[in-house]
C-alpha cells in the first residue's frame, strides 16, 4: 500500500508539474525545459563544477577575511541552490582560463561573449552591459572627437578589441577599470573606454564625482559561461539554472546588490507574483521528482566514491613506497598537487613546502622554460621525456635528473604525472669514461710517437708537448741518465728551464723510483726539507722514466696554478713514463748497435785495405 501511495504521489506530482509547466511556457516561452533525470544524475555524479574567472571588482575580489566575494560568487551560490551541485570559483585571467578550459582543468569560464568562430559554446547571458565612454569634468565628447588623443582601456576585453579595430586613437593599456579611471582623473589620458557596469561601480566606490559617462553606448556586451563544445549537458544545466534565477528574480537582486543599477529587460514582459510562485512550485516539484528518481543512483555513486577512496589510499601507499620521485603537476600554472616521499628526499624540502611551490622553482633558470614547454607538449601528446635537467636542492646543491611525463586523471581533471630519476652518478660515470677514453687515445698517440726509430731528442720533444696538453699544464723538462757518468742531463725543455732545484728534485725521484705529485707548491708537506716553494709555478708532477724497473730518466711537468691531482692522473702519467722509458732504452740499444755496426764496418775496410796493399801473395789453407 505504501509503495502504491508513493507511485500515485509521484504521478500526481508529475501531472501537476506538467500543467504548471505548460502554463509557464505559455507566458514565458524562452525558459529552457527542466533537466531530465539523466541530466540530474549527471550533475549528482559530477559532484563539483569548477568555474574560472578574473579577479575584477565588483565581480570577484578578496575581502578583509581573505575570502572571495562579489557578483560572481553570489551568482554561483544561487546556481548551487537551483541545480543542487557544488560550484568552485578558480581565479584566473581569460588568457590562461581558455587554455585551461580546453585542457579540461576547469569546466567553464566566465566573461564576455566573444565574436563568432571561437572554440567554445556559450550559455544564456547572466549579465548585460555596454562599452561606454568616460570623460572628466565638463567635457562632452564623442568617440570621433578623440582622433589622435590618448585613451585608457583595459588590456583585454571587448573594449580593447573595439578600439583596436578602429585604430583612430592612441591606446594606453591598463590593468583594470580602477587604474583607467585614475589615469583619467589625473589627466594622463583624455578619456577612458570600458565596461559600463564596472565603471559605474568603481566611480561610486572611489567617490570620483567629476567623471561621467557621455554619449550612447559604443557597443552592447553580454556576459555568459564559456563551455567546451563536447560538454552539452553542462551547457543545458547552466542555461536552465540561469533561466530559473531570472524567473525567481534572484539574478536581479544580485545585480542590484553589487552594481546598484536598474534592471534592463528590453521588450520582455514583466513577471507577475503568481508566475514567480508557480515557478517556485515547479522547481520544488521538479527537485522532488528528481530526488525520488535518482535516490538509487546517489547510493550507487556513494558506493563508487567509497571504492574510489579505498583505491586512492592504496595508490598513495604505493606512491610513497616507490623508489622514484613522483610528482603530480597542474598544467595550468605548474603547481605541485601531490608528491611522494622520494621527492622530499631528493629535494630536501618537506611535503608542505613542496605543495606551496611550483616545478619551475625546483629547476635551474636555464631549464625552466624547456621543462614547461615539455609539459605542454606532453599535455597534447599524452607523454614526454626530458634529459639533462638540473634540480636545485634546498641546501643549494645541484642534481642532474631525467623527467618522464604522462597525462593522468586527478580529481576529475587532466593533470601531468612526472617521474624524476637522479642521474648524477650515471652522468659522472659517463664523464669519467670519456676522460679515460681520451687518456687511452693520448697514450696510444704517445706510444705511436715513441715507437718510431728517429732522432730521440725529436721524439721526446713531441711527447712532452702531448703530455702538457693532456695534463693541462704549461712547463716541462725531460732528464736522461748519461751512460758515461750516470748523471741526469736535461734533454728537452718547454716553457721551463732546468734549475738547480729542478735537477735536485729529478735526482731524488730517480733514486727513489717513485712518482712525486705536488698539487700546491706553497704548502704541500711533500716538500718539507726542500727549498722549492710556489713562485711562478703552482703545481708539479715528477715521474721516473722506467724500463723493466730500470730508471732511464725523469720527466718534470709544471702548472702555473694549483692542480688537484687524482689517482687517475697518477696512473696516466706513470703509464706515459713507462712508454717513454721503453723508448729511451730502445733508442739507447739502437745507438749501441749502430756504433757496433760502424766499428765492424771500419775493421772490415781496414782488413780489405791491408790485403790489397800486400806485395806478396797470401794463401789461407785449412
Amino acid at each position: 500500500m505504501e509503495r502504491i501511495s508513493k507511485r500515485a504521489l509521484i504521478g500526481v506530482l508529475l501531472l501537476l508539474a506538467v500543467v504548471l509547466g505548460y502554463y509557464l511556457w505559455t507566458i514565458r516561452a524562452a525558459t529552457p525545459s527542466p533537466l531530465t533525470p539523466e541530466e540530474q544524475g549527471w550533475l549528482a555524479a559530477k559532484g563539483e563544477i569548477v568555474i574560472a574567472g578574473p579577479l575584477d571588482p565588483p565581480f570577484a575580489y578578496l575581502d578583509e577575511k581573505g575570502e572571495y566575494v562579489g557578483f560572481t560568487l553570489d551568482l554561483l551560490d544561487a546556481l548551487e541552490m537551483v541545480l543542487g551541485v557544488e560550484f568552485r570559483f578558480s581565479p584566473m585571467g581569460r588568457r590562461y582560463a581558455i587554455p585551461a578550459l580546453d585542457q579540461g582543468v576547469v569546466d567553464a569560464v566566465l566573461g564576455e561573449v566573444p565574436n563568432p568562430g571561437s572554440g567554445q559554446t556559450h550559455s544564456l547571458p547572466y549579465l548585460s552591459s555596454s562599452v561606454a565612454l568616460f570623460v572628466s569634468g565638463d567635457d562632452f565628447l564623442e568617440l570621433d572627437d578623440l582622433e589622435g588623443e590618448t585613451v585608457a582601456v583595459v588590456r583585454s576585453g571587448r573594449a580593447y578589441e573595439f578600439l583596436s579595430e578602429r585604430g583612430e586613437v592612441v591606446l594606453l593599456q591598463v590593468a583594470d577599470v580602477e587604474q583607467g579611471l585614475k589615469e583619467l582623473q589625473s589627466g594622463g589620458v583624455r578619456a577612458f573606454v570600458g565596461d559600463e557596469n564596472a565603471g559605474l561601480y568603481t566611480l561610486h566606490h572611489l567617490g570620483l564625482e567629476e567623471i561621467k559617462i557621455v554619449g550612447e553606448p559604443l557597443e552592447r556586451v553580454n556576459y555568459s559561461f564559456a563551455v567546451r563544445k563536447d560538454d552539452p549537458t553542462l551547457l543545458r544545466a547552466l542555461d536552465y539554472g540561469l533561466a530559473a534565477l531570472e524567473e525567481m528574480g534572484l539574478r536581479q537582486q544580485i545585480q542590484r546588490r553589487w552594481l546598484g543599477l536598474p534592471v534592463e529587460r528590453g521588450s520582455e514582459a514583466s513577471v507577475s507574483p503568481v508566475t514567480m510562485v508557480l515557478a517556485g512550485v515547479v522547481l520544488f516539484l521538479g527537485s522532488l521528482v528528481a530526488f525520488l528518481w535518482s535516490r538509487s543512483l546517489r547510493r550507487e555513486v556513494a558506493q563508487k566514491r567509497r571504492e574510489l577512496s579505498e583505491a586512492q589510499d592504496k595508490y598513495k601507499k604505493l606512491l610513497d613506497s616507490a623508489n622514484d620521485a613522483i610528482l603530480t603537476i597542474s598544467p595550468a600554472d605548474g603547481s605541485l598537487l601531490e608528491v611522494n616521499h622520494r621527492v622530499e628526499t631528493l629535494t630536501g624540502y618537506g611535503k608542505d613546502e613542496l605543495l606551496t611551490t611550483g616545478l619551475e622553482k625546483l629547476l635551474s633558470l636555464k631549464d625552466r622554460r624547456r621543462a614547461m614547454e615539455g609539459l605542454q607538449a606532453a599535455l597534447l601528446t599524452g607523454f614526454g621525456h626530458l634529459h639533462d635537467l638540473t634540480l636545485l636542492r634546498k641546501d643549494g646543491a645541484n642534481i642532474s635528473v631525467e623527467m618522464r611525463a604522462n597525462v593522468v586523471a586527478y580529481d576529475g581533471r587532466r593533470v601531468i604525472q612526472c617521474i624524476l630519476q637522479d642521474v648524477t652518478e650515471r652522468k659522472e660515470m659517463r664523464r669519467e669514461l670519456l676522460e679515460r677514453t681520451e687518456d687511452l687515445l693520448a697514450i696510444n698517440a704517445i706510444a705511436a710517437t715513441v715507437g718510431r726509430f728517429v732522432d730521440l731528442e725529436e721524439i721526446l720533444s713531441e711527447v712532452l708537448t702531448k703530455v702538457l696538453e693532456l695534463m693541462k699544464m704549461e712547463g716541462g723538462i725531460i732528464f736522461l741518465i748519461r751512460e758515461e757518468d750516470g748523471r741526469l742531463a736535461p734533454v728537452v725543455q718547454k716553457g721551463f728551464w732546468a734549475t738547480e732545484e729542478a735537477v735536485k728534485m729529478a735526482r731524488q725521484v730517480a733514486e727513489q723510483g717513485e712518482t712525486l705529485m705536488v698539487s700546491d707548491l706553497a704548502s704541500d708537506p711533500q716538500l718539507v726539507g726542500m727549498t722549492m716553494r710556489r713562485g711562478e709555478w703552482g703545481s708539479l708532477a715528477s715521474v721516473p722514466l722506467k724500463s723493466k724497473d730500470k730508471v732511464q730518466g725523469v720527466m718534470n711537468i709544471y702548472g702555473r696554478s694549483i692542480h688537484r691531482f687524482d689517482p687517475g692522473d697518477r696512473e696516466l702519467i706513470e703509464a706515459i713514463g713507462s712508454q717513454i722509458g721503453v723508448a729511451v732504452e730502445n733508442a739507447t740499444l739502437f745507438q749501441r748497435l749502430k756504433r757496433t755496426v760502424g766499428e765492424l764496418s771500419a775493421v772490415k775496410q781496414f782488413n780489405e785495405s791491408v790485403l790489397q796493399n800486400m806485395s806478396d801473395g797470401l794463401l789461407v789453407a785449412d
